[in-house]
């Protein structure tokens, strides 16, 4: 299945989608565009805000944030790792089914070998 992300847009992954293959094939040009006075101004306000000269460094820097997440995107991975499996149990997720995962790791499959094993 393919989705088009957007900037600023966020994917979640829950169930069995976490464990199958994802990943982003190809980045677009961001629409997001500052221009070099309204850069200025930004710069010129925290100048004046913080008395900082160092602030004044900050357009160059900016303006090369700005050029990466252009043609970047920022990946950000949350999990829910249990220290034990009663805390796992005495917390399920908002489903009400047991967590996929279990306690103290991040491999649905060897959580599924472990219930397995134990039966």
């Amino acid at each position: 299945m393919a989705v088009l992300l957007r900037s600023g847009d966020i994917a979640i992954l829950s169930g069995a989608s976490r464990s199958s293959f994802h990943g982003v094939a190809k980045i677009l040009p961001s629409p997001f565009e500052i221009d070099d006075a309204a850069l200025a101004a930004l710069v010129q306000r925290a100048a004046s805000e913080r008395a900082d000269a160092a602030v004044e460094d900050w357009a160059e820097e900016l303006k090369a944030v700005a050029a990466y997440l252009g043609a970047h995107r920022v990946n950000i991975n949350i999990r829910q790792v249990y220290s034990d499996q009663s805390e796992a149990t005495a917390n399920p997720n908002q489903s009400g089914r047991e967590p996929e995962e279990a306690p103290g790791t991040h491999d649905a499959v060897a959580h599924k070998r472990q219930k397995t094993a134990a039966n």
